[in-house]
Order: C-alpha cells, then structure tokens, then sequence
C-alpha cells in the first residue's frame, strides 16, 4: 500500500523550531473513510497513520506531519468524503 501525508498549505513555510503550528489534513480525492485511529486530544508522533481511506479501489493511508495533538477529528468511520474535505487538524507540540 501507499501512504499519503495530506497536509493544508498556509503559503509560508514553518521552521522545524516552531511551535502550536496547525497542520490541516485534507482528502486528495473523494472516497470513504474505512478507520479512523486516533480521537480528538491524542498525542501523535510524525508519520503516524490518523485515517485510512478508500478511494478508487486504493487504501490511502493519512498520517500526522508532526509529532503534535489531534485538535479536530472532522470525520468518522463510514464516512463519504469529497476532495478537499478538511479530515483532521494536529497542533504541533
């Protein structure tokens, strides 16, 4: 399987010392939501799989950008996505 890192593009670039930097996840391509394995408030480390989604017979994998907390969990398992769907936001810790 292949494994996507969905991250918002805010138009500047984050140095690797910031800190409470929000990284948005969003879906590449409409799809299903088949698990979700994380929950609002959960610590996270960088790469760390959040949703897994099904789209055009292919499982793609969402994982956190950084090690940080989950702030927003917008989607649930069963769930029907479209592109550009806001998934998750991780705040950096």
């Amino acid at each position: 399987g292949t494994q996507y890192q969905l991250e918002k593009s805010t138009g500047r670039r984050r140095s690797s010392g910031a800190s409470g930097a929000v990284g948005d996840l969003k879906s590449e391509m409409p799809g299903q939501v088949i698990d979700v394995r994380v929950a609002e408030g959960d610590s996270v480390e960088a790469g760390q799989v959040l949703v897994v989604l099904e789209a055009m017979k292919m499982e793609i994998r969402v994982s956190a950008p950084y090690e940080g907390v989950v702030a927003k969990l917008l989607v649930a398992k069963g769930d029907v996505i479209d592109r550009g769907q806001l998934l998750a936001e991780v705040t950096e810790s």
